[in-house]
């Protein structure tokens, strides 16, 4: 057993590969919507190929995706994409709301997308009951295998 430690352990990105014709430029657009207005990523651009490489990033004044605290979600345009069982206990990745009224903003501007957006997949929202917290979460699903959940820790006193 090794003694090396990480210092602060942090989840910097997610990478699934897709459809290569999803990342033609209408696909791309379309991406880049949803989790734009959604959730406020925004597209790496220097890096995007069309039908090869779509990275979206969530933080600011970012230079590189690799600096520290930057979030991002990366695309890869493949021959045999992925294929995931989403949602609800399925495959996914979580994102944290600081508040109950972030975590109810970010549900609305989700639905407001998915009543224009067809494609746009939604699970819940619900809420999970234990003796320490209420997990208020829900689920949504567009332009990847995989869904991201988004959820709020209420904490009961």
């Amino acid at each position: 057993m090794t003694d090396a430690k990480l210092g602060a352990k942090l989840f910097n990105h997610v990478a699934v590969t897709v459809a290569r014709e999803s990342l033609n430029e209408d696909g791309r657009k379309r991406i880049v919507g949803v989790f734009d207005e959604c959730l406020g990523f925004k597209e790496f651009a220097s890096w995007t190929k069309d039908r090869e490489l779509l990275t979206l990033y969530w933080g600011e004044d970012v230079v590189s995706i690799h600096d520290p605290g930057v979030l991002y979600i990366v695309f890869l345009g493949h021959d045999n994409p992925a294929t995931a069982n989403p949602g609800n206990m399925g495959d996914h990745f979580g994102v944290t709301c600081g508040t109950i009224e972030e975590y109810h903003e970010c549900l609305s501007r989700v639905q407001a997308y998915a009543s224009r957006e067809p494609g746009l997949e939604i699970g819940g929202p619900e809420v999970l009951h234990n003796e320490r917290e209420n997990e208020h979460r829900f689920y949504f699903r567009f332009g990847m295998p995989i869904a991201c959940e988004v959820q709020y820790q209420e904490q009961i006193s």
